[in-house]
């Protein structure tokens, strides 16, 4: 099971931001996540929310700024006095932060008009790399486009289970007849009740990694661990390692 730093080591450091993603790389993670939106300017943003208030303290829509204006906010201060002064990255900032064996885990947050600049910025960058990279998104549409711009790279739909009379929705059947219409490889599961050994078995049976966001207890990662979970992402990637004697 590969340990995925959810928006870097965002339990310590904030979200989204070098500084996360430096701590995570300290840590020995396989991969991280984060999140992209496009700028006004045609830029892409690493930044998991359409507006910037949370993470900075400034009521503006990630669209509508140029990527320079966004770089101007202070998206560390909120997290802590010591992380004052972090700003939003750009795709191409964090893609030059890993080391050559991790991976990173593109989540698209708005629509499929970014993917012409994702392309643009994985080629080059250097980084279109089949293995390295994974795209990942809610909207099935996303996906769909995305594999004729990035053909080679893995593709990874995220859904939330919810409870249904006795069982859970999507059902497994329906997680894999529609990964398999939007040409997704993985499929992302918010942790919850509903993710179980039966369910990641008939996925993996079809051929579908399993990837489950987001754990921070050890006793929630062992059980995934055993039920041979693909990849786990966690706020305290390093944490996880530690406990899973990684």
């Amino acid at each position: 099971m590969k340990i995925v730093g959810h928006r870097g080591s965002s339990h310590t450091a904030p979200e989204n931001t070098m500084a996360a993603f430096r701590l995570a790389w300290e840590e020995g993670v396989d991969a991280v996540e984060f999140d992209v939106h496009l700028t006004r300017d045609g830029r892409i943003a690493v930044i998991h929310d359409d507006n910037t208030l949370r993470t900075t303290g400034c009521d503006r829509r990630v669209g509508l700024m140029t990527l320079d204006e966004l770089k101007v906010l202070d998206a560390g201060r909120w997290k802590d006095p010591r992380w004052r002064g972090e700003s939003i990255p750009e795709l191409a900032e964090v893609l030059a932060s890993g080391p050559t064996n991790t991976r990173f885990f593109i989540e698209v947050k708005c629509g499929p008009e970014i993917l012409p600049e994702l392309e643009r910025t994985l080629r080059i960058t250097g980084a279109r790399d089949e293995f390295r990279y994974v795209v990942l998104s809610f909207d099935l549409e996303v996906l769909r486009r995305a594999r004729s711009f990035l053909p080679h790279l893995e593709l990874l739909w995220n859904v939330e289970l919810q409870p249904e009379g006795n069982g859970w929705r999507p059902t497994a059947d329906e997680l894999i007849g529609k990964a398999r219409e939007a040409s997704a490889d993985t499929i992302g599961i918010g942790y919850g009740p509903g993710v179980e050994a039966p369910l990641i078995r008939a996925l993996q049976q079809a051929r579908l990694k399993v990837f489950v966001w987001t754990v921070d207890e050890p006793l929630a990662a062992c059980r995934l661990a055993e039920q041979n979970v693909d990849y786990l992402a966690s706020n305290r990637p390093g944490f996880i390692r530690e406990q899973l004697r990684l």
